[in-house]
């Protein structure tokens, strides 16, 4: 099972000028430092909590044997696409008709009654799920999210040398904290 972006977020949950004001930097001799640390505090939020903070497009390939498929990020916003992979690797869309999305969190596509695809997948991960996730703008991701950013690119730029195990700051613990409210329980 794999997943690629395929177009990224238009901006990130928080600004330069948020971040600077959160770290009190005042010049702009770190802005391309402290930008990139956003980017990456942004990426490993939504890691770790299978949350997409902004609007963003995914394909997911993966097997479907079950009634309904769990999307591995949301807010599930929209699917634009299921299709099936042939033994020569050539794709063919499944009818919008044979599925329906299931909005939100977590995201999910249900086989609708009678459900058939073109034809059966010739491997294990042979279903592709093109979809679109996140909260939104900027300005609608969760308050605790946008804090973790902050907290992150706060750490990463007070800790800039590389660290081994058992050695250096390990990241804030408040931090686990603040994610585990987004991740979702299996049972």
């Amino acid at each position: 099972m794999s997943l690629t972006l395929i177009e990224g977020p238009a901006g990130e949950p928080v600004s330069l000028e948020e971040a600077k004001a959160w770290l009190r930097v005042d010049t702009a001799a770190e802005d391309t430092l402290i930008t990139g640390l956003i980017t990456a505090a942004r990426m490993m939020v939504e890691s770790h909590s299978a949350k997409a903070c902004l609007t963003q497009r995914w394909l997911w390939r993966t097997s479907w044997t079950a009634k309904s498929l769990r999307l591995p990020l949301s807010p599930l916003q929209s699917v634009e696409e299921v299709a099936v992979l042939d033994g020569e690797g050539a794709r063919h869309v499944i009818a919008p008709a044979n599925y329906q999305a299931i909005t939100g969190t977590p995201g999910r596509v249900l086989k609708r009654l009678g459900f058939s695809a073109p034809l059966r997948p010739a491997r294990e991960s042979g279903f592709e799920v093109s979809f679109t996730a996140g909260f939104g703008a900027a300005g609608d991701v969760p308050e605790l999210l946008r804090r973790a950013v902050l907290m992150l690119v706060a750490h990463w730029f007070e800790n800039r040398e590389p660290v081994a195990f058992g050695e250096g700051r390990p990241l804030p613990l408040a931090l686990d904290a603040m994610l585990a409210s987004y991740r979702e329980m299996r049972l």
